[in-house]
């Protein structure tokens, strides 16, 4: 028999403090990628570019992982660990009726969206709660704040009923090399 426990879990959000500088700047080097639209089964995503291998030069990711690269150095020494390792990143446009339905990341720790372009914080990325069977509450977020959750963690991106558009970075990453002794001081101290 299979059961579910509730512990405390977490997800992080990262407010990403130079949003407003490098926004325009991320959005056209996401143009020089080859528009693709996909239509499939549970998707309907105007213009991404996760389907295509890492033989496709992306800039823009190239240029977001500078940006993102001081907030997971923080983000490492409160989690206690000694590396951060990415696994891949892409970006997907939404506008209309166009949605990602309910999916999970393998063979990784962590996937993180970054939300660079949303024109209503109604439409951040939405939970699956296997020990409820419902849908989680919303982890507020803004345009600008990038979250970190369990890759596991099944999750959607709703339909958007946007006309504006709605840009995300998400990519999928993993922290290794974890210091035990500020946990086990911790423990002793609390």
């Amino acid at each position: 028999m299979v059961r579910f426990e509730n512990i405390d879990g977490y997800c992080i959000v990262i407010s990403i403090k130079e949003h407003k500088k490098v926004k325009n700047k991320i959005l056209k080097l996401i143009k020089k990628v080859p528009e693709t639209t996909v239509y499939e089964k549970g998707q309907c995503i105007r213009n991404t570019d996760y389907i295509y291998g890492r033989e496709v030069k992306r800039e823009y990711l190239e240029f977001f992982w500078e940006v993102l690269r001081p907030y997971m150095k923080e983000a490492m020494h409160k989690m206690h660990c000694g590396a951060w390792n990415i696994d891949n990143g892409w970006f997907q446009q939404y506008t209309g009726m166009d949605q990602h339905d309910w999916h999970l990341h393998a063979s990784t720790q962590f996937a993180g969206v970054y939300y660079l372009e949303l024109p209503d914080p109604k439409y951040v990325t939405e939970f699956y709660d296997y020990k409820t069977n419902k849908k989680t509450k919303l982890v507020p977020c803004k345009e600008g704040d990038v979250i970190l959750f369990p890759a596991n963690m099944p999750h959607r991106s709703n339909t958007t009923f946007l006309k504006k558009r709605r840009t995300v970075i998400a990519f999928n990453c993993s922290f290794d090399r974890l210091n035990e002794e500020p946990i086990n001081e911790e423990l002793e101290n609390s």
